[in-house]
């Protein structure tokens, strides 16, 4: 595509995203969910340098990126001026849409990198998370940064330093939004020795390693003044380990830096008295129908990862689904957005498998880089808590592959 057709479509884009914006306003409130703690996070750092210095505010755990956008959006546009934050928000989804458009360019051939481009500026995921007030929207351009100028870094011969230094620059940008990112680590190690002979890989690793933690020193200093560990973006991640190696997680959860007891978590003894008719800890008509019904929360190791796994990858989740850990909750999915996730997503599964089959009997090299970073988030996430959420910041990699596996089979049907 030509600039003027790629500049009309990303307006078109952006004009799109406004008018769901303003929809969505006025459909429902902006803090659901984590907002509110990015909210008063934002709201503390506009009242001063105290907030450097203090982890007594709602909000604190959380990783300082986003809440300095939010702060900074406040102070051009008025505090709590949703409706700024959302537009500076599909300014940056689009330049997401563009950079996936670059990287499949760049692996594939124009008519993959188009229908990337089309299928990106269309998708459900992408517009919804642009008028929520959640950190998702930088996740996602941050990620996908991050892959394209390392995979230039790689594989081109020219501005190799330039294209280093935004790599880095994207990464440690994704881990001060979000520090999970961190278990990324070993496959920028496995990406490096494989393009390039171990030793150069190993050394390439190690410096890019080194940057990222000098870098994050000032911010890992603050920490340690704060909570006394060198915790490298906020104290919630040390929690949610403590209670992932713990053999009764189930019945624990983190409130205000402590691990105390959940008092969601669904015992038999609860399930019994809920089928003789009584709701001992006020369950609401949802719970109390799926417990009759032994729609309950999966309680052994096994059901857990296989509930995680297929909840994260699936396209469909039924309404009313009973998850376990760690708020054995109702998670209600309506059907305007499992429609709207089969669509986006769930046509576009089948056929990015064959775009990794292709890749696989054809180009080993895009194949390993890109299904790297999709199975590393898979094994993080799978034995904590999936979520459609938590692999959103990888479906830029799974839009490349399933329109470039669309393209593929397209050009197979024509042949034959």
């Amino acid at each position: 595509m030509d600039k003027r057709k790629i500049i009309l479509l990303l307006a078109l884009f952006f004009i799109l995203r406004l008018i769901v914006i303003f929809l969505v306003v006025k459909e429902k409130p902006a803090l659901i969910g984590d907002s509110p703690q990015y909210n008063n996070y934002a709201l503390e750092i506009l009242k001063g340098p105290a907030w450097l210095n203090s982890a007594d505010f709602m909000g604190s755990i959380r990783e300082p990126a986003y809440p300095l956008f939010l702060a900074i959006s406040y102070l051009l546009f008025g505090k709590e001026n949703f409706i700024a934050v959302f537009i500076l928000q599909a300014m940056i989804n689009v330049l997401t849409i563009f950079v996936i458009y670059k990287l499949s360019l760049k692996m594939f051939d124009k008519e993959a990198a188009a229908l990337a481009f089309f299928w990106s500026g269309f998708y459900c995921y992408y517009f919804w998370y642009t008028a929520l007030l959640l950190r998702e929207v930088f996740i996602f351009l941050f990620f996908i940064l991050f892959v394209y100028f390392l995979y230039l870094y790689l594989v081109d011969g020219y501005h190799k330093k330039i294209n280093f230094t935004i790599s880095i620059l994207s990464f440690f940008a994704l881990l001060l939004t979000d520090l999970r990112y961190i278990y990324l680590f070993p496959c920028v190690f496995l990406v490096f020795i494989f393009y390039k002979r171990f030793l150069e890989g190993a050394k390439n690793f190690f410096i890019f390693a080194f940057i990222i933690i000098l870098l994050a020193a000032p911010w890992i200093l603050r920490n340690f003044l704060i909570y006394n560990k060198p915790l490298a973006a906020n104290s919630q991640n040390l929690i949610i380990l403590k209670a992932i190696f713990r053999a009764d997680r189930d019945i624990l959860f983190h409130q205000k830096g402590h691990l105390v007891e959940n008092k969601n978590y669904l015992f038999p003894e609860e399930i019994a008295s809920i089928k003789k008719g009584f709701n001992p800890n006020n369950r609401t008509n949802d719970e109390i129908i799926a417990i009759k019904n032994d729609r309950c929360p999966v309680s052994t190791i096994p059901g857990m990862l296989i509930d995680n796994l297929i909840v994260m990858w699936s396209p469909y989740i039924p309404a009313n689904y009973y998850r376990h850990v760690p708020a054995c909750q109702i998670e209600k999915y309506s059907i305007r957005h499992n429609v709207s996730a089969l669509v986006c997503y769930g046509i576009l599964l089948p056929f990015a498998v064959i775009g990794i089959i292709y890749l696989v009997r054809r180009q080993k090299r895009i194949a390993l880089f890109l299904l790297v970073w999709l199975f590393f988030n898979t094994i993080a996430h799978v034995p904590i808590w999936g979520h459609e959420r938590y692999r959103n910041p990888m479906d830029s990699l799974l839009i490349i592959l399933g329109t470039y596996g669309m393209v593929k089979t397209c050009r197979l049907i024509k042949r034959s």
